[in-house]
């Protein structure tokens, strides 16, 4: 409704001389302005503009909750005039003169056009509050690199703030304001950003700018750049981390956060490293549309080259999650480390088969089998359990249920699954966990994925959103490192639970291992794997 504030264009013909007709009787009934000999004066409220050249002059229908509202037209020699926005939408000249934020007249008794309908007064207010910080945002240059949730939420505060020194309308302004959450009002904070960003400044699959390329001191953060594989990382925090007794590699592709240019075809691959005491970072991200044996060796040769310029981790483990092609690269290009599946990964796919091949409702819900639920949980359970144990366990071998009940057809899918996938093939001699130190896997690739999602605006963000987050996280690598290289004694925080878990686990596989030499039976095999099940994530993402 604003059209272009700051406008004149002078009527013509009749047009100008029914202006000057109207503009002259409105004359005969205008008070004599500020100094009117106590009369009644009508006095304007001045508010942002969408544009900002001029205020609107708003006047607040006395005993209503409603306002006309009127933009800036031109300066005469002894007055300013102003148009009513509501009949300008109706396609109606109707004008008021004004000194100062005094209106000349009763802005209630011009020649409204008949269906000129003034607006909300707590809609105004927040329509121009929401203009004013718009234009703040666009004049401050510290929003170069906002992103507009967290623009949203500051304006939010902003309208509240207003709404607070209108008790009466409070209610109102925050729920004019808020409306759709944020998508009502994204678009605009989008263009008001956008403002901050030249072309130059964008980046792509085929450029990225100086600006976001290099980090703060010069070195180099984007390694390799084609048009189907981006490589980010800083070389001094990988020899770093190699230089502080760095012992494993976690690799984690996500596929909700590759740049929207690469739609749903990419993902975003992380490498972190697990250093001394536990303390583990993101140091390598690659962005490619490919997730072929050639992309992974590519990537796994721009970590090798760094260790070998600084120190090559011996006894090297490399943690990925179970994908053919970066298992065959990593064993290519660390022939001598040894390589395991994450416990993450691998409950998630369980759980995805779990899911598929229909067991749910008889694990949970009314239709749940005592029999199906225990059965679980000890297959679940067996990924604690040493290998040469398996053979003593029945549920891997047939399904705990009669062939004529619903439930046996999905158990002996998913013992098929097991078989054909897990004990059989490449992934064989990945997945077992008894005895081995946990490397808070599960917990490093779900506290990276949460931490994605609240630094992203939402999924598949522009590239230029996903660089800058990727440089504050290899900043904060790099800080953990450093401090690590002062402080020997450091390590990462854990949180309580995370932290009795570990030891939950380890207690459990030493009392089984101090009895084992003594003989287990299978009930007793058996019982350890349910109890080591409630360790095993039930969720898929």
């Amino acid at each position: 409704m604003e059209g272009m504030e700051g406008t004149y264009v002078e009527p013509h013909g009749k047009e100008q001389q029914k202006m000057e007709l109207h503009m002259a009787n409105q004359e005969q009934e205008v008070y004599e302005g500020p100094n009117n000999g106590g009369a009644r004066q009508y006095m304007a409220e001045a508010l942002a503009t969408k544009h900002g050249k001029h205020s609107a002059m708003c006047y607040r229908i006395p005993g209503t909750d409603e306002t006309y509202t009127f933009t800036f037209k031109r300066i005469s020699k002894d007055h300013q005039l102003y148009q009513c926005q509501q009949c300008k939408s109706k396609g109606k000249w109707t004008g008021i003169r004004m000194i100062g934020n005094q209106f000349f007249t009763d802005p209630c008794t011009l020649d409204h056009h008949p269906e000129c309908n003034p607006i909300k007064t707590a809609h105004n207010l927040v329509d121009r509050t929401v203009y004013e910080f718009n234009r703040g945002v666009q004049d401050d240059n510290s929003y170069a690199r906002a992103t507009p949730k967290p623009v949203w939420h500051e304006q939010m505060a902003i309208v509240k703030e207003k709404a607070a020194q209108e008790p009466e309308m409070w209610a109102e302004m925050v729920s004019h304001h808020y409306r759709r959450g944020t998508v009502s009002r994204r678009s605009a904070i989008k263009r008001v950003l956008k403002t901050h960003r030249s072309d130059e400044t964008v980046a792509t699959m085929d450029h990225i700018p100086d600006s976001l390329s290099r980090l703060p001191d010069g070195s180099m953060f984007v390694h390799r750049l084609e048009p189907t594989l981006h490589v980010y990382y800083n070389s001094n925090t990988v020899q770093m981390a190699a230089r502080n007794g760095l012992y494993a590699l976690v690799a984690d592709g996500v596929h909700s956060f590759q740049p929207r240019q690469l739609k749903r075809k990419g993902q975003l691959y992380t490498v972190h490293g697990v250093c001394r005491n536990g303390v583990e970072v993101p140091l390598l991200y690659a962005i490619s549309s490919k997730k072929t044996e050639q992309v992974y060796t590519t990537i796994f040769r721009h970590i090798r080259d760094e260790f070998n310029a600084s120190v090559f981790p011996a006894n090297l483990r490399v943690v990925l999650d179970f994908e053919k092609a970066s298992i065959n690269a990593v064993k290519r290009v660390f022939p001598d480390a040894t390589v395991q599946g994450c416990a993450f990964h691998l409950a998630q796919a369980w759980n995805r088969r779990r899911d598929r091949v229909g067991l749910p409702p008889f694990i949970n819900g009314a239709r749940k089998s005592f029999e199906v639920e225990a059965w679980w949980e000890t297959i679940k359970g067996v990924v604690f359990l040493p290998r040469r144990l398996h053979r003593e366990v029945r549920a891997l071998r047939t399904p705990p249920v009669a062939a004529e009940h619903p439930a046996y057809r999905p158990c002996a899918e998913f013992l098929k699954y097991l078989e054909e996938t897990w004990y059989t093939g490449m992934f064989a001699d990945l997945w077992n966990k008894f005895d081995v130190e946990e490397l808070r896997t599960t917990n490093l690739a779900e506290a990276y994925h949460n931490q994605l999602n609240t630094l992203m605006d939402g999924d598949h963000p522009t590239l230029t959103r996903l660089i800058e987050v990727l440089r504050d996280l290899e900043s904060e690598a790099e800080s953990a490192l450093i401090r690590l290289q002062q402080v020997p004694s450091h390590t990462k925080y854990i949180r309580t639970k995370d932290r009795e878990r570990r030891e939950n686990i380890a207690h459990e596989m030493r009392t089984f291992s101090a009895r084992y030499p003594q003989g287990v039976t299978r009930s007793e095999i058996e019982q350890f794997c349910r109890t080591m099940s409630r360790y095993v994530s039930n969720k898929t993402i």
